[in-house]
Order: C-alpha cells, then structure tokens, then sequence
C-alpha cells in the first residue's frame, strides 16, 4: 500500500508542476513582459562633440587617465586644433594634478584638416624618452585632442614629415590613420 501512495504523491507533485509552469508561462505570453537592457551612461572623461578640448594625464593609482579640459574654440577648425595643440605640448596648471606624457621641447610643425581626416606633422622630440606608458600617454593626449572637434575624424601622425609606423624604442603600432577606437582613455 506504501507503494500506491508514493506513487500517487508523486503523480500529484507532477499535476501540481505542470500547473505552475504552465499558469507562468501563459501569464509571461498574455502580458507581453519585456526585458529592458540597463542603460549605460557615457563615459564622463570624454568630452561632447565638437567641444574643442586638451587632454591631460591623471594618475588613478591602478592606471592612467587621459582627462579632457574643455577650451574656447578659435575662428577656423584649423586655429582651433592648432591652439589645442599648442596647449597640450606645455605643462598643465599644476593645482589640476594632471600632467602631460609630451616630451618637453615638442612642437606642432603642421596641422591641416580634409574633410573628415586631420593631418599632424610633429617634431622629432614627440619620440624622445619614455617606456610604453609613456609613449601611449602621449599617442593618446594628441589623439584626442586633435579629435575633440570631430570624435570620428581620422588623424594622420608623422614626425619631421614622415608618416609614422611605430613610435619609440619599445615599437609601439601607430595605425594610419587612427581613430579613437585604437586608443582607450584609460591605459
């Protein structure tokens, strides 16, 4: 008789299963439930389109941050990289704890805009010194400032006139162009 009523119990819990799944499933299809992906919000270092910006290095302890400083925009897109340019190559206000990974003695011999591409033509002292932090700090610091104006442009990098492949002792790939997709923020 044990049997029979194990059985019986068992056949019960199935029944009783089946309703449960079955009354959730219908109540999910009836309601038309809708899974919602989180938003995300933007990434706060990173300056709005077309506001013309400096960026500068900050030390967050377990890596490196390039952080934008907003700066008043020139009459020409030309001007205006030609002075973010010409900021970033000098030392940031010291109370904004930041610095600049751009070799000191660095200059801008050339910057022109086509369309949607940005042309630079630095000095030979971009390449002086530094390990491979350092020399991704200062890739990153030109990049986007010279892409603050237009975040999707693609920028074109040489040095004394000559498009640059590889950048310091350590080789560091410069695609050409390159956007800011080949170089994150945080480094």
């Amino acid at each position: 008789m044990s049997t029979s009523t194990s059985r019986k119990g068992t056949w019960i819990a199935l029944i009783a299963a089946g309703l449960v799944g079955g009354t959730a499933s219908y109540f999910v299809v009836q309601n038309n439930i809708e899974v919602q992906p989180p938003t995300i919000d933007p990434d706060p270092t990173v300056v709005e389109d077309s506001q013309p910006a400096v960026y500068w290095i900050s030390d967050r302890q377990t890596s490196l941050v390039a952080v934008a400083a907003p700066i008043e925009p020139a009459a020409t897109p030309t001007e205006t990289l030609t002075t973010a340019l010409n900021t970033v190559f000098t030392l940031p206000d010291e109370q904004a704890e930041m610095y600049s990974a751009i070799p000191p003695g660095t200059e801008l011999r050339d910057v022109s805009i086509d369309g949607n591409d940005i042309y630079l033509d630095l000095s030979d002292e971009f390449e002086s010194g530094g390990g491979s932090a350092g020399m991704t700090g200062r890739v990153v610091q030109v990049l986007y400032t010279a892409t603050s104006i237009n975040p999707q442009a693609n920028l074109y990098l040489s040095i004394e006139g000559e498009p640059v492949d590889y950048l310091g002792g350590e080789g560091l790939e410069i695609p050409q162009p390159m956007t800011r997709s080949d170089f994150s923020l945080e480094f």
